[in-house]
């Protein structure tokens, strides 16, 4: 998808305005593509149909994301020559922008922070094998929920920027199982885990150790560590983003403006 945004035909407000209602109309487009595709898909239980699904919208996924990154490119390059021409104005728009972005998970995040990486019990499930036990897969694995949890207690702990395996998690991301699969923003991960959240490294580290998952875990003899860093980069989540329901308001102060 290619807009080409002519200057002398718009004004400085129509061509930012033009390119995120377009922007905006194809997120809603995608996600709801999304949602109908995990919604009415096959039936869950089954492993390898599931994974055959996940594999699809994986790359459509890949799809997606360079479509929505084009678009934020263009955006981009319209802002940059704005703020070239020396307008007070959009600069501050843009300054404003900046910081949303980095609010709500648009772009990398660099900062001080931990890293935790916590894996599926390979080695004991190798050893029930050899010793002919019976096994049950799901004692051995690191399920949706102990990320789910442990993604808590790091913003509990004050966190700043969260990934879970170079994803980036913001307020519509989920983590859930598929069979055997763990999700997140539609992508699968797959053991080990590394989550990454920046913040400060005591008060993180703290938080996750006193936290009942870290526990439930060491006691269970899951590999699990926690590593404390100056500099942590945590990438910008590259999915889609859609309000489906709600419509932002404007302020009082603007109305009628």
């Amino acid at each position: 998808m290619k807009l080409s945004l002519k200057r002398r035909e718009l004004s400085p407000w129509q061509a930012p305005i033009a390119l995120i209602a377009v922007l905006t109309g194809l997120l809603i487009a995608i996600d709801l593509r999304i949602h109908d595709q995990l919604t009415n898909g096959p039936n869950t239980k089954r492993a390898e149909t599931l994974a055959a699904m996940a594999s699809r919208l994986e790359k459509e996924n890949k799809a997606i994301e360079k479509e929505v990154s084009s678009l934020r490119q263009q955006l981009a390059e319209w802002e940059a020559s704005q703020k070239a021409e020396g307008s007070l104005t959009l600069q501050a728009i843009r300054a404003q922008m900046d910081l949303t972005r980095a609010l709500v998970g648009l772009t990398p995040v660099e900062g001080p922070g931990v890293v935790i990486v916590v894996n599926d019990r390979t080695e004991a499930l190798e050893l029930a094998r050899k010793e002919n036990q019976q096994v049950d897969y799901w004692d051995y694995l690191v399920h949706d929920s102990d990320l789910v949890y442990l993604v808590n207690d790091l913003r509990a702990g004050g966190a700043e920027a969260i990934a879970v395996n170079g994803e980036r998690i913001i307020s519509s991301s989920d983590i859930k199982c598929g069979g055997f699969i763990v999700f997140t923003n539609s992508n699968r991960l797959t053991a080990p885990y590394q989550i990454k959240a920046i913040g400060d490294p005591v008060a993180l580290k703290r938080a996750v150790e006193r936290g009942f998952t870290y526990s439930v875990l060491k006691s269970l003899d899951y590999p699990i560590r926690i590593e404390q860093h100056q500099k942590i980069l945590v990438p910008a989540y590259s999915g889609a983003l859609a309000l489906r329901y709600g419509q932002p308001l404007t302020p009082p102060a603007e109305k009628g403006s």
